[in-house]
């Protein structure tokens, strides 16, 4: 994690200070690939570290401040689009504020725990238990110690070897259905497009309103998706995984829909009415895509 933040950092400086096109996108590239290295690591970092009680609160706590960030990148948005004179800082500054939660991290980094299961893999047996004290009841720790223990011994004795253990995800089904869920589940979340809202709202925004609205609604849009993480927050222990993957699935596949019928079936595409209706419309998809 501490890796990835360092490449968010420098290539942020790449990308705002670039003096071409393609030094631009190349540190949006670098910028990526720091990503990359973090957000994998980080659920499962949280949910080593959370005890099982809480560890779906925890785990959604991630996309709650995922949304945060995109709140205040939101908000530098509509501040730097407000001072015309600041020229060309004004898309500098928005692409700079990505280095405070990297530095952030890295400064806070050293007061965190490592993984205790991490420690057990590598025979660290006393440190894990060391950290686990810190963060759990101590009546609870010798057992959690003697779980992992156990798991990770069971995990050694029937390790095939490499070669073999990828063989299995084509041989074995009760292997492969899994792997074959867990693609399904992030390809399902990339599919929804939400990436796609996140990238292109704006623009059909700005077919309707000025620039300082169309940065008011990202604002708005921000706020309302800390809302409804929130819920997702709540709910998640309470209600269960599947029942909220399935709820908002269904909500999410109506409301696109809804949003292609309003836009194709208006009659005015630039209307004030067309952009508060979409506007409204993808606002619900949000409180849906949330809590998935």
């Amino acid at each position: 994690m501490a890796i990835g933040c360092v490449f968010v950092i420098g290539f942020t400086f790449m990308q705002a200070f670039a003096s071409n096109y393609m030094i631009h996108v190349l540190g949006r590239g670098g910028i990526g690939l720091g990503q990359g290295l973090m957000l994998p690591i980080g659920p499962i970092y949280l949910g080593e570290l959370a005890p099982k009680e809480i560890r779906g609160t925890m785990m959604s706590l991630w996309q709650l401040f995922y949304s945060v960030g995109a709140l205040l990148s939101y908000v530098v948005g509509l501040v730097t689009t407000n001072e015309p004179s600041l020229g060309n800082w004004q898309w500098r500054w928005v692409i700079l504020c990505q280095v405070a939660a990297p530095i952030i991290f890295l400064v806070s980094i050293g007061f965190c725990p490592e993984s205790p299961r991490w420690m057990i893999l590598k025979g660290r047996n006393d440190e894990a238990r060391n950290i686990l004290l810190k963060i759990r009841a101590e009546e609870d720790v010798e057992m959690e110690v003697e779980e992992m223990i156990t798991v990770i011994e069971q995990g050694r004795a029937s390790n095939p070897g490499t070669f073999a253990a990828y063989k299995m995800i084509f041989t074995q089904w009760n292997i492969a259905k899994r792997l074959l869920m867990v693609m399904l589940i992030n390809f399902g979340q990339q599919a929804t497009g939400q990436n796609s809202l996140n990238n292109y709202s704006s623009q059909i925004y700005k077919t309707i309103f000025d620039q300082n609205t169309v940065s008011i609604i990202n604002v708005c849009n921000a706020v309302f998706g800390i809302l409804f993480t929130l819920n997702s927050t709540i709910f998640v222990d309470r209600v269960g995984r599947i029942k909220l993957f399935v709820g908002g699935a269904i909500g999410m596949a109506i409301c696109s829909a809804l949003a292609a019928i309003v836009y194709d079936t208006a009659a005015d595409k630039k209307s004030y009415g067309l952009g508060v209706g979409l506007a409204v419309i993808l606002f619900l998809f949000i409180f849906f895509y949330k809590p998935t």
